[in-house]
């Protein structure tokens, strides 16, 4: 019972990245052109929440097993300054997180509580890449109970790929730009094939926004060692979001993802096909 739930909550962890390098292609478009670079002005503040539900089915035996997944998050972020390379130096309060697996071997949840208050810092650049983590390494132990306790990368992950791509020059309405993002650790190797269009500008609670539509193909295959078993991945699948750039205040407004995965977990001798689907909800609110 405990390699399925592990299974799973192996399964909603693992698409994050450590260390990321990208490939961008720019295809020509329309006459009108927005400057979509990040852009915040010092002092800013906006608060980041999420909601993650979606559903982890795997077969044995001949039987569907169906798990829950929901994870919230309610974090403040403050613009602490900005260097002459346009880098952004941003300062995160941990406000709330939640992250629950309904089961029907037994739920699982990580008690986040002891990170409220915690701020970390790390810098994204005008084209959206974080770098320069601090004060990670300080935050207080986080059990995920069969996963053990987090590590400073594991904190550091969901920062990597918070903020889209967005190419240095000004682009137009219907004009499209390709990117890859592939990554891998100790026990992952992750490749994502994106691609971008401007669908048109908007108006999003006041705003002025550029609505962009994002797919992208994904491939994720790795190792896990669990209480002396391996558990191996082959997973592919799809994605595709909506996002609202808020080409004036220099930073994204919201974010709606929904992915589908597949594949097979081998554990010990056991070959366990899977599909994953989530649907994720990203906003930000500028004080």
């Amino acid at each position: 019972m405990k390699y399925l739930i592990l299974i799973t909550f192996l399964l909603t962890t693992m698409f994050t990245a450590s260390a990321a390098t990208h490939n961008t292609k720019l295809m020509n478009g329309q006459s009108k052109t927005y400057d979509r670079k990040y852009n915040l002005t010092e002092n800013t503040k906006f608060t980041l929440t999420f909601e993650t539900t979606g559903k982890q089915i795997t077969k044995q035996c001949g039987e569907n097993i169906e798990a829950k997944i929901t994870s919230t998050g309610n974090l403040v972020f403050s613009v602490l300054k900005i260097d002459n390379d346009g880098n952004i130096e941003l300062e995160v309060e941990y406000k709330n997180l939640t992250f629950n697996l309904g089961h029907p071997k037994g739920p699982l949840k990580t008690d986040f509580s002891p990170l409220v208050g915690h701020k970390v810092r790390f810098s994204i650049s005008a084209t959206g890449k974080a770098f320069g983590f601090e004060g990670f390494e300080d935050l207080p132990p986080i059990n995920r109970d069969l996963l053990g306790l987090m590590t400073k990368e594991d904190h550091i992950k969901p920062f990597t790929k918070l903020f889209p791509f967005m190419p240095a020059s000004p682009k137009n309405v219907g004009e499209s730009w390709t990117e890859i993002v592939s990554f891998e650790n100790d026990d992952e190797i992750e490749q994502n094939n994106f691609a971008y269009t401007i669908l048109e500008e908007t108006k999003v609670d006041g705003y002025n926004c550029l609505k962009i539509k994002a797919t992208r193909e994904i491939t994720n295959s790795g190792v896990t060692v669990q209480n002396g078993t391996e558990i191996e991945r082959e997973l592919e699948g799809e994605g595709e979001s909506i996002i609202y750039f808020a080409y004036e205040e220099g930073m994204v407004l919201k974010i709606e993802e929904a992915t589908a995965l597949e594949g097979t977990i081998r554990a010990g001798d056991q070959i366990i096909p899977t599909s994953k689907e989530t649907i994720t909800k990203i906003k930000m609110n500028f004080d």
